[in-house]
């Protein structure tokens, strides 16, 4: 091949931004599909960069009450919007911790990590 026609830094610069731009933007698409066929365990694992940017809060709701359980938080703004925007109703990305009260206090501990997941909240 002469050198005429090898892919030059431009080439392969337009590449590289085409493939970064293409990952948010599939994000919106991928969650519709998935929010049609059931769900996806490998989502939250495909968009970790993204869940890692999300703020959670680490205080347990007030809905504990005295016995600890599951706490789930959900995604606003406009990821949100933009995930939920051609989705099934319903669907939403949540995350999810298990607490636990500490004895002989009126405080609780996380016992689980955050968890994300993409789905049906309505059930």
């Amino acid at each position: 091949m002469n050198d005429a026609r090898k892919p030059g830094v431009a080439f392969w610069s337009t590449v590289v931004v085409l493939l970064a731009l293409c990952y948010p933007a599939s994000f919106g698409p991928i969650c519709w599909i998935t929010s049609r066929t059931g769900g996806n365990s490998v989502l939250p694992v495909a968009y970790r960069p993204f869940t890692a940017m999300i703020p959670i809060s680490d205080e347990p709701s007030l809905l504990l009450g005295l016995h600890g359980g599951t706490v789930f938080q959900y995604l606003k703004g406009l990821i949100s919007a933009y995930a939920t925007l051609g989705a099934k109703p319903g669907w939403a990305w949540r995350c999810s911790a298990d607490w636990e009260p500490v004895e002989a206090t009126y405080e609780f501990k996380r016992t689980t990590d955050w968890t994300w997941e993409w789905c049906d909240s309505s059930k």
